[in-house]
């Protein structure tokens, strides 16, 4: 459970942001505004691109607000990873910022917002996009209409495609988190692309997918959890938007 409160904060900042941004940021690229037509006959597809930018965007601009929970999430997980006898200098998830703040200042939180950033809007472009581009094909190839069983196919798709697809850059952001001193007392890494040369290097490619099945695990179980949440509020507000005006 290390880490969980921070989690859940950077869950509620990030979610919020990256969902709540992009129908808007998609109406912007399709009509020039952020909200849609009322008119359904006024409404045109969504091309591809326009999903990947608005996607990509919206993650990366909630991963700057984001980023200070993550980097504490990620400390306090990494925590039971110490040697024996060895504690942790924080005991929780309000410990561990101070910390941060104490020993490198306010700019600490915002350490590895260079790989946190590009790999938020990666996974976010990965998730959403995949998750919208099923429901069309569901649609179009079977006949599928918006409802829980559509929600559900889409969610683990994006649950697929956002870990299989975001791992690599999840390695690599961990290890620029946490960035262990080596022994001249210097840290480990000097950055992301130092990491993944390393990582390269060292490990071999196929470190970049360590821990994947996990993460897919947990990114398809959070995928369900929001999108089909998300999904069905938005249902049952069109419901009563159109029994409203009857």
């Amino acid at each position: 459970m290390a880490g969980l409160p921070s989690g859940l904060l950077r869950h509620a900042i990030a979610g919020t942001l990256r969902l709540g941004l992009y129908e808007p940021t998609v109406n912007l690229l399709n009509y020039g505004k952020t909200t849609a037509p009322d008119n359904p006959k006024e409404h045109v597809p969504v091309a591809l691109w326009q999903r990947m930018l608005a996607s990509s965007t919206t993650g990366a601009f909630a991963m700057v607000f984001a980023n200070p929970a993550e980097l504490v999430k990620t400390k306090l997980q990494s925590a039971h990873k110490l040697p024996p006898g060895q504690k942790p200098p924080f005991t929780g998830t309000a410990s561990c910022f101070r910390y941060v703040v104490g020993t490198e200042g306010y700019a600490g939180l915002m350490r590895g917002l260079s790989i946190a950033v590009p790999r938020m809007a990666w996974q976010n472009m990965a998730e959403i996009t995949a998750y919208d581009m099923t429901k069309d094909l569901l649609r179009k190839h079977f006949g599928m209409e918006d409802g829980l069983p559509l929600f559900f196919f889409g969610s683990l798709s994006a649950g697929f495609f956002g870990a299989y697809l975001g791992n690599p850059l999840d390695c690599i952001k961990t290890r620029v988190y946490n960035n262990p001193r080596g022994p001249d007392g210097k840290p480990l890494y000097k950055g992301p692309l130092d990491v993944a040369v390393k990582m390269v290097r060292h490990e071999g490619i196929l470190s970049f997918w360590k821990g994947v099945v996990p993460l897919w695990i947990h990114v398809s179980a959070f995928s369900i959890a929001v999108f089909v949440t998300y999904d069905m509020l938005r249902l049952q507000l069109r419901k009563l938007k159109l029994s409203t005006q009857t």
